[in-house]
């Protein structure tokens, strides 16, 4: 029976330290090293969390630097229930208020890369796993806490971990959302590549780029046309009509003997394209409207790019558009294009429903393209993951959540996303975003509160005593 004699006041200044020592670790991926297969400052994160582990009584061990543990329990023990974090993040990008990789607390807040994704949660989990410690009793099964440092990448840290080390028996990751996801929808990243356009000798588009990153909504894109001088002022005149009407979409300026356009959009995750504005898409569609009313030319690429893919985000024009009552619709996301004379790549990423095949999504793409000018390439596939609805983890997780918060409005939930929870068996994604709560990981000025912060040690620890605690 474990007592609870210490609560989050026991441990907060603590904790806000060791947090904000860690954001200021700048452990964005790097160049790999011995010892160090995502880098230096990578590493250096992981040793900070393990040598924290330590201070507090705990056993813990590096896994040849892609992945660290934390441990409570008896060593004689052969089995754990886990908590699955990660220490990696992703750049800091522009716009900061503050100073990305210099915590900061202010208004009851900590600010830095990070913070909500995923070092604070990490954090409240191991302070919790210490208050477990320090209030004593016994657990049936130890608890481990999972170290994890290329989750914003490829996820083959817990590859390799699992080569090297016995997966929980349960576990959940601090890195979804509330109540908690019992389900997650398929994910294909695909590139459709133009490598000769045979119309874009008569085109004067010259160069198109847009986006980041496929598993994001584009808000910028940015085209170089280079008209005839007999068209010239005609298409400027008629882009400049049209931007006219949409002054928050468009720009078009001169550019030496050319004309350059810009399309600006609105940033969401590529799990949920209607919350945000495509700028690549919507760049299309002025050129569209723009041609119907000029001489303007469009090259083959652009044209079937209208006709695939055009502003519709649920696949439709490519011929996979689905939707099952668990999970929704299929999204689509073109998240990057880069194309210079004809050439180039625009960076696709479908998250498909539960239900749905893969192959037929799959066949249904390339039949679309069969008589295009694009050439489909597949990067990755990640195939849907689904517990049942009723099980002990998700009911027993739920059941804390609900106990916590007194929120009786919301249940489980499948998801668009795909969580570190895809990387291990009988795991799922527990917080530490709450329900109507704003997302601010991957953000300019990413912050958790501190009150934040005593929920998720307050949930976390009742989490992982009764997983501990079960048969």
């Amino acid at each position: 029976m474990i007592t609870k004699k210490h609560d989050f006041e026991h441990y907060r200044d603590e904790m806000i330290s060791d947090i904000c020592e860690l954001i200021n670790i700048e452990s964005v991926q790097g160049e790999a090293v011995r010892g160090c297969p995502y880098g230096a400052n990578v590493n250096k994160a992981l040793q900070y969390v393990l040598e924290a582990g330590k201070k507090m009584g705990f056993y813990a061990g590096s896994v040849d630097g892609y992945a660290g543990y934390v441990e409570y329990g008896n060593k004689k023990c052969n089995e754990h229930i886990g908590v699955l974090a990660h220490v990696d993040v992703v750049p800091a990008g522009e716009h900061w208020q503050t100073s990305p990789f210099k915590a900061i607390v202010k208004e009851g807040a900590i600010y830095g890369r990070g913070a909500i994704d995923d070092k604070g949660p990490l954090m409240a989990s191991l302070y919790a796993l210490k208050a477990i410690k320090d209030n004593g009793g016994d657990l049936k099964k130890n608890i481990r806490i999972i170290i994890g440092t290329n989750e914003e990448n490829e996820w083959s840290d817990i590859a390799y971990y699992l080569k090297k080390e016995k997966a929980p028996v349960a576990a959940f990751t601090p890195d979804g959302l509330f109540p908690v996801i019992y389900g997650e929808k398929g994910i294909l990243d695909f590139d459709l590549i133009v490598e000769e356009d045979r119309g874009f000798s008569a085109s004067i588009i010259k160069t198109l780029k847009g986006g980041t990153a496929r598993n994001s909504v584009p808000d910028f894109c940015e085209m170089e046309l280079c008209p005839k001088d007999e068209q010239r002022e005609d298409i400027y005149r008629k882009l400049q009509t049209y931007c006219s009407q949409y002054s928050d979409r468009y720009e078009v300026r001169e550019y030496g003997s050319g004309l350059v356009i810009k399309s600006f959009g609105i940033s969401a995750h590529s799990a949920t394209p209607e919350e945000g504005r495509n700028a690549i898409t919507q760049m299309m569609k002025i050129l569209e409207e723009v041609c119907k009313e000029s001489a303007m030319e469009l090259p083959i690429w652009a044209n079937q790019f209208i006709d695939v893919i055009g502003l519709d985000y649920h696949g439709e024009k490519l011929g996979c558009r689905c939707s099952d009552e668990l999970s929704g619709s299929l999204t689509m996301n073109p998240g990057k294009a880069e194309i210079h004379e004809g050439r180039g790549t625009i960076e696709c990423n479908i998250r498909y429903p539960i239900t749905a095949e893969y192959a037929d999504i799959k066949g249904n793409i390339e039949k679309s393209l069969d008589e295009s000018v694009f050439q489909y390439k597949e990067v990755d596939h990640l195939k849907p993951i689904c517990m049942e609805k009723d099980s002990d983890l998700i009911n027993g997780l739920w059941n804390i959540y609900r106990e916590h918060t007194g929120d009786a409005k919301h249940g489980p939930i499948v998801v668009g996303g795909g969580t570190y929870a895809r990387t291990m068996p009988n795991t799922v994604a527990f917080g530490p975003v709450y329900p109507g709560q704003k997302e601010v990981a991957h953000q300019a000025d990413e912050y958790i509160s501190i009150d934040h912060l005593k929920s998720l040690f307050e949930i976390y620890y009742d989490a992982m005593v009764a997983l501990a605690q079960q048969g």
